[in-house]
């Protein structure tokens, strides 16, 4: 009777303690998601972009975007969507190289190694693009409507507002 009843508490403990650690960290990941900047306006950081600002229209609303602005700003999108494709697609055909290359009985280590060399590039070329675009989508802006952008664009520059943030001078950023 006492083992039987041992068991029940051991096993209402055990409940209660994994329970006490795990609701903390499900109420910190919620809080995080919601608390970071750009979050309320419906915006997924994996598909907004300075380019692709046009296609919230919270964004547009908060911002202020004439219509000219828009049709700049889809232009642009476009275009350098259509780019970043071609770079998208010789990444995928060199990682494709690359593992079949890996999965030969054996490896050719300097084919390997001209092959990372290569995905690096493209990687490269890759992020070169992706700044060219920003430049290209600030020309567009107004001064006030970056400064608008800078604080609620997702993950923008996590490292601006970090320093933002630690920054005593009081000088937050190059839009003040």
């Amino acid at each position: 009777m006492k083992s039987i009843l041992r068991k029940k508490i051991n096993t209402g403990t055990i409940i209660v303690l994994i329970t006490a650690l795990l609701l903390p960290g499900l109420a910190m990941a919620r809080m995080n998601c919601q608390d970071r900047p750009g979050r309320g306006l419906g915006m997924n950081h994996n598909q907004m972009g300075y380019c692709r600002i046009w296609r919230n229209p919270e964004m547009l609303q908060a911002l202020k975007l004439t219509d000219g602005q828009v049709k700049a700003l889809k232009d642009l999108d476009f275009s350098f969507r259509e780019k970043a494709l071609t770079f998208k697609g010789r990444l995928d055909g060199l990682r494709l190289q690359m593992a079949k290359s890996f999965a030969a009985d054996t490896v050719d280590e300097p084919a390997v190694l001209e092959l990372a060399r290569k995905v690096s590039d493209v990687k490269g070329k890759l992020f070169v693009q992706k700044i060219e675009a920003r430049l290209a989508a600030e020309k567009i802006l107004t001064v006030e409507q970056r400064r608008i952008l800078a604080m609620r664009l997702p993950l923008a520059h996590s490292w601006s507002r970090r320093d933002r943030r630690q920054s005593s001078s009081g000088n937050y950023g190059r839009y003040n």
